[in-house]
């Protein structure tokens, strides 16, 4: 009697500390958001740089982790859905009373017709926060086409069509209209000579041999800093059409794999 005692306990604490590691899984986070991914051909899941998954087909949304698409990649939130490109490195999460998504290398096109919380864009070169949306009055479907890239030439958000977006950058609050974008790249900023320095033109003794001496350094703040460049831009006609193929698509389901899928959001009910 005492053996089955134990036994039954020993079972019991099999089953509890299965049920706190499947709380831990990527699978149980995802489980209860409701956002979903469709991809085309795979999606690879990290923690960090450690590989902890692979998705094939229609899945949960592993927030929090980043994820690496091989093909196109649907994700399907509440209030936004986006079509990764391929080779695309990005993650989603929820922190507090705003949604933040990071993107690392390629593109992420999105469709949105409100911003129930703000929506903070993270790229290599700073963040634009989407804060509120301005519907055009002849837009068909009531929504906003966009998307946000990030490339070893700087990062940029933009909007094809549908309205504009009031964003904020580290220079204010700005609105992206259709067909324009906002471009982030980092910048070198001189700000001016360090104090006691030589008047600009005027000559300086070049130092002899006998002065190549290591120095103490005399200059107490650097002439040149690291910022991020924000610039306004027009929408090129290759984003414009690339955006209209992704998001504008017809045809097809999208709820399981296939090279073929069709991502569209007007397919994904």
């Amino acid at each position: 009697m005492q053996h089955l005692r134990k036994f039954r306990f020993g079972l019991q604490l099999v089953s509890l500390l299965t049920l706190f590691m499947f709380f831990l899984s990527p699978c149980f986070a995802a489980i209860i958001n409701s956002a979903r991914i469709y991809p085309t051909n795979k999606v690879t899941i990290f923690n960090g740089e450690q590989k902890v998954g692979v998705y094939t087909q229609e899945a949960p949304l592993p927030e929090g982790y980043t994820l690496e698409t091989d093909g196109k990649c649907a994700v399907k939130m509440d209030e936004i859905y986006m079509v990764a490109e391929d080779k695309s490195l990005f993650s989603i999460d929820g922190n507090g009373n705003q949604r933040n998504l990071f993107i690392t290398i390629g593109t992420l096109y999105f469709r949105m017709s409100e911003i129930k919380q703000p929506i903070n864009f993270v790229t290599p070169e700073g963040n634009i926060t989407a804060q509120t949306l301005i519907l055009s009055s002849s837009s068909e479907n009531k929504a906003i086409i966009g998307y946000v890239k990030a490339t070893d030439r700087g990062s940029e958000l933009g909007i094809v069509e549908g309205g504009s977006m009031v964003v904020l950058t580290t220079d204010g609050q700005m609105t992206v209209s259709p067909g324009s974008k906002i471009m982030l790249s980092q910048a070198d900023m001189d700000i001016g000579a360090p104090e006691g320095g030589e008047p600009a033109g005027e000559e300086t003794e070049k130092p002899t041999a006998a002065q190549n001496e290591p120095q103490e350094p005399t200059i107490e703040k650097p002439a040149m800093t690291k910022g991020t460049k924000i610039a306004m831009g027009a929408i090129g006609a290759g984003a414009v059409a690339g955006a209209l193929f992704f998001m504008g698509g017809s045809g097809g389901g999208g709820s399981s794999g296939g090279k073929d899928q069709d991502i569209s959001p007007f397919n994904i009910q």
